[in-house]
């Protein structure tokens, strides 16, 4: 008995490894079928049965919404499809995008349906063999290793581009190209080469534009490798017609919100006449509403300049600077801006700043030395505030201590210390008048003193806690 047992139990095992190596035959056999299959079943190369095989792939899937989309897609397709709109190179591109795609086993939505839609949209744009080559390459090497989040990535720019026109669009201001013609290149890496376009960065609220221009956008960095054209803006009313031109070569990081061009050629006819300046640009488009006194855009020359008619019978020496709408002279390299009031053609009055503030009513500036010229004499101050207004033509010199005590005008001419709080001169007159400031609140003395004139008081005063009086250190 135990003997029988043992021979069912052999039996039983035999049965059982008969059976598995049966089925194992049987899978081997299947997909060497299904292998076989798939080597039949490739993508015609005729454009009919190519279509309707694309048609069967696209619109085997179980969810409605999809199959919905593939047939809306398919239906455009197919229009471009028939009507020539698609080279046969071209053709021949998409068979062979489609065969890799299913090579690599890569899911039919969203990625083959993304493919096809961008494609179709080349089509209505009318590309080149040269554009969709460019454009194919592209794709293709991204399927080739599988990167199929920065494949979608690629079609989603594409779309956006030849839909919406824009350049580019991380952030909530995006860069918009307008008037253009363009054509896609490839060279180890995508980019779009533009013959002329009109450049725009906009958000809700403000905007910059460069017209007239042209060059290379590096995908996917976002480099834009530009030459010339013109700078506009709606932020600033043109007050002061204010035009900014880019000379040669320039670069922007479009997926940054600064701007910066370092040949920038300014022309502002209202203070600089027929003269242009040579400069750098830096700019930022505004989220929210500009402020109408914005620091942007701001200019800045290299170099000075002589302007002989800043206002009538007034001239500027110095380095051009310009904030938003606001025009000013500065000092450049460590030298002060100038300011020269010409009487009966001769210098009258002369004006020395780190900064002047120039618009079409007035100048002003915070911190001057004046000097007004006597001959070969002159009478000095080292540090007043001004103001120059030009349908009046007056101009107002006032110390900025209200102490009129402690820094005194220094008169060669008439050899004395003025300690005088005003200056006043109506360019309409030969007066010049010294005076107290308005608005002050409180009497101001107002006191000449020869330049020889000695006060002991004032030498301890000087002296202080000192041991030793600072003008015997000067003396010796």
């Amino acid at each position: 008995m135990r003997f029988r047992g043992l021979q069912s139990l052999i039996k039983e095992q035999i049965m059982r490894k008969v059976s598995f190596v049966k089925w194992g035959v049987i899978l081997m056999l299947g997909l060497l079928n299904f292998h076989l299959q798939a080597q039949n079943d490739s993508l015609s190369a005729d454009p009919t049965q190519f279509f309707n095989q694309l048609s069967s792939i696209l619109l085997n899937t179980d969810y409605p919404a999809d199959k919905a989309k593939a047939g809306n897609l398919l239906e455009q397709f197919g229009g471009n499809w028939d009507k020539g709109q698609f080279t046969e190179e071209q053709q021949q591109g998409i068979r062979k995008i489609v065969e890799l795609m299913r090579s690599k086993h890569i899911r039919t939505f969203p990625y083959l349906y993304g493919y096809l839609q961008s494609v179709n949209l080349l089509a209505g744009t009318k590309r080149t063999d040269e554009d969709f080559l460019a454009w194919q390459r592209y794709i293709e090497k991204k399927l080739r290793h599988r990167q199929l989040n920065t494949f979608l990535e690629f079609l989603t720019y594409s779309d956006k581009l030849l839909q919406k026109h824009i350049l580019y669009g991380k952030t909530v201001a995006h860069w918009y190209f307008r008037k253009a013609e363009f054509h896609f290149r490839y060279d180890s890496s995508f980019y779009i080469r533009f013959k002329h376009l009109n450049l725009v960065k906009a958000s809700r609220n403000d905007s910059i534009m460069i017209l007239q221009t042209a060059g290379d956008l590096l995908y996917p960095s976002g480099l834009w490798l530009g030459k010339g054209g013109e700078l506009k803006w709606n932020r600033f009313s043109d007050s002061i017609n204010v035009n900014y031109k880019i000379e040669g070569r320039y670069q922007l990081r479009l997926n940054t919100n600064f701007i910066r061009i370092d040949s920038v050629r300014l022309t502002c006819p209202a203070f600089l006449g027929k003269q242009t300046v040579l400069g750098k640009l830096s700019d930022r488009v505004w989220i929210g509403k500009p402020d109408p006194n914005s620091v942007y855009p701001d200019f800045l020359s290299y170099n000075s300049f002589f302007i002989p008619g800043v206002y009538p019978h007034i001239s500027f020496r110095g380095g051009i600077e310009l904030k938003g709408s606001h025009f000013y002279g500065i000092g450049l390299r460590n030298n002060k801006a100038e300011v020269v009031f010409q009487r009966n053609g001769k210098p009258a009055l002369k004006l020395r700043s780190l900064r002047f503030d120039f618009s079409k009513s007035k100048m002003v500036s915070y911190s001057v030395d004046a000097s007004l010229m006597v001959g070969r004499d002159s009478i000095y101050h080292q540090q007043m505030k001004m103001r120059y207004t030009a349908n009046t033509k007056k101009l107002m010199l006032n110390t900025i201590s209200n102490n009129a005590t402690d820094i005194p005008f220094l008169d060669s001419y008439h050899k004395l210390d003025l300690h005088v709080p005003s200056l006043m001169w109506d360019m309409n007159t030969d007066s010049i008048l010294f005076k107290r400031m308005r608005g002050t609140g409180s009497r101001q003395a107002i006191r000449f003193a020869s330049n020889h004139y000695f006060n002991l008081r004032q030498f301890y005063v000087l002296q202080g806690i000192d041991d030793v009086n600072p003008l015997y250190v000067i003396r010796n």
